[in-house]
């Protein structure tokens, strides 16, 4: 097991230890000797503090301080701003005694002030005790590497929390400590002793969870804690918090890398005995996928919804998620299905998954209350968050309108059909597929009839457009998205309000004056509608050219 005194670093207790410091005396700030030092600087000018960086061995003959006891309590008093480990100060021509300014000064910043009565060679000091610092870094790196290897090696095999938690105390020798999710916990103590930790657990559950390992100081009645503590997450969702705790001593750089190795290992662990293996022993990952399709057998549905079994009060869903980036280099979001099951259970939502090619799929069951809603789209939000943490990146979800045990490959095509509608028109328009509204209607006609109909109604501004290099459809669009106000329009385009007022002149002018009556009104939203769905899948250009050979052929006849 680690000793606390080793996980400290090098201290200055320890340097005193070393053969050229026979002799020396601490004749100030001796409740400093626990300062840690990282490296040793010879300082023989005044501002020496400038120099530093922290936690560095002073070396001086105070040849610079010319006598001055002020100057010289000035030079302890900067050097301790700096957090300096100790100063070092060599008897001689100089100084024949520190200066009582000088102690007086390092006593009360806790500085330790060594002297060296007889003369000792920098140089010496330099090289022995940056010999000592660099040789406990690579013991250091050599017990990290050791820590990674022995993590990953728990990771691979099927050992529980309790064999990551024991592996974590014997590296730190402080307590280990998890919290799960549900609020149940235990510790492991530097003895081997498990207990029920409800204690450290309390306390623990007053920090904001942290992704990245944090350390922290807790006073409790008449007890300190030093806590160093990281969420544990498994697929970018939060499963449980994992902290080292010690009433003696704090932890270090070390110990929160050793940490971090530790919830890794823990997350895989958690990974596999609750969430993965549970989703491949199951069937209905080829089941839900047969459903949706329409190729499930009589039998295969009767026992599906056997084992849903839907209560008279609960509504179901088709939910489909896909990564929102569809170019070759993006994610597959192979492990959307598993993500997408436990978002909606941690929702309160029962979800049964599966996927079809890259987009995953759930029926999921919700109480018919006021706020179903309001749960499938926090389930959504989590799912996004996980999503983007593990990697996968942006998701876009549709969510069915509620259906019956017989519309499951109906309800598939409508959540299909707003996740399409999303990715084209983005975040803004409603995951449900009752708000859909006119694209439920636009997205069942082929792409030659959109692009027939956006060059029906829009051809004058595309034109427009394609010649001069304007921007009048993206103007009309905003401005019919924002209900005519053209103080909005102008925000929103980014343009001054003159600009806005002379694209609507030349707008006007193209589609002619009643473009704002209603009926004229609609048939432009539904035709900018139908162009950004031939967009979307055709691209900008082909949907131009496509809408153009439309034209051409409206016109021949």
């Amino acid at each position: 097991m680690a000793e606390r005194s080793t996980r400290r670093g090098l201290r200055v207790r320890d340097v005193l230890r070393r053969p050229l410091f026979e002799g020396a005396a601490v004749v100030g700030g001796a409740s400093g000797l626990d300062n840690t030092v990282r490296w040793v600087h010879v300082g023989e000018v005044p501002n020496t503090a400038h120099f530093i960086r922290g936690h560095e061995l002073v070396l001086t003959t105070g040849m610079a301080l010319a006598h001055d006891e002020n100057l010289a309590a000035h030079y302890i008093d900067e050097l301790a701003r700096q957090r300096a480990a100790a100063v070092c100060l060599q008897l001689g021509p100089y100084w024949k005694q520190p200066a009582p300014a000088m102690v007086e000064m390092a006593s009360r910043r806790s500085l330790p002030l060594i002297v060296f009565p007889r003369p000792v060679k920098f140089v010496d000091v330099c090289q022995d005790v940056q010999t000592l610092i660099i040789g406990r870094y690579y013991r250091s790196l050599n017990k990290l590497d050791g820590a990674f290897r022995q993590f990953r090696k728990l990771e691979r095999s099927a050992h529980d929390v309790r064999t990551i938690l024991t592996l974590l105390v014997d590296l730190t020798g402080g307590i280990a400590l998890y919290l799960y999710r549900d609020g149940a916990s235990y510790a492991i103590e530097p003895d081997g002793r498990i207990q029920r930790a409800s204690e450290l657990a309390r306390v623990l559950d007053c920090l904001s969870p942290s992704p990245e390992p944090d350390a922290t100081t807790i006073s409790v009645e008449d007890k300190v804690y030093w806590i160093l503590h990281q969420e544990v997450t498994v697929l970018g969702l939060p499963w449980g918090r994992i902290a080292l705790v010690s009433m003696h001593d704090t932890f270090d750089a070390e110990d929160a890398v050793i940490l971090d190795h530790a919830t890794g290992a823990l997350g895989q662990v958690l990974l596999r005995e609750h969430v993965l293996g549970d989703y491949l022993l199951k069937d209905e990952v080829q089941v839900v996928r047969d459903l949706v399709l329409g190729r499930a057998s009589p039998g295969q549905v009767h026992r599906f919804w056997q084992r849903l079994s839907v209560r008279p009060s609960e509504s179901v869903y088709v939910v489909a998620v896909a990564p929102a980036d569809l170019s070759p280099d993006a994610s597959s979001g192979a492990c959307l299905p598993i993500v997408l099951a436990e978002a909606m259970r941690r929702r309160g939502v029962r979800a049964q998954t599966g996927n079809v090619d890259d987009v995953a799929v759930a029926v999921v069951v919700v109480e018919r209350t006021g706020d179903n809603r309001r749960r499938l789209r926090q389930a959504l939000v989590a799912l996004e968050q996980a999503s983007l943490a593990n990697g996968t990146g942006s998701v876009t979800a549709g969510i069915s309108a509620p259906v019956g045990d017989t519309d499951l490959a109906r309800a598939y095509r409508q959540a299909m059909n707003v996740l399409s509608a999303r990715r084209q028109g983005g975040p803004e328009i409603s995951p449900f597929y009752e708000d859909l509204g006119v694209y439920s209607i636009l997205l069942n006609a082929s792409i030659e009839t959109l692009a027939a109909y956006a060059r029906e109604q829009l051809s004058p501004l595309l034109d427009h457009d394609r010649e001069h290099h304007t921007d009048l459809v993206r103007t009309l669009r905003t401005y019919l998205n924002c209900g005519g106000h053209k103080n909005l329009t102008a925000r929103c385009l980014f343009v001054h309000r003159q600009t806005l007022y002379y694209r609507l002149d030349q707008i006007r002018s193209l589609l002619g004056p009643t473009f704002l009556d209603p009926e004229r009104r609609l048939a432009l939203e539904v035709a900018l509608r139908a162009y950004d769905l031939a967009q979307a899948v055709t691209g900008p250009e082909a949907a131009k050219g496509s809408a153009a050979r439309s034209g051409s052929s409206n016109s021949a006849m």
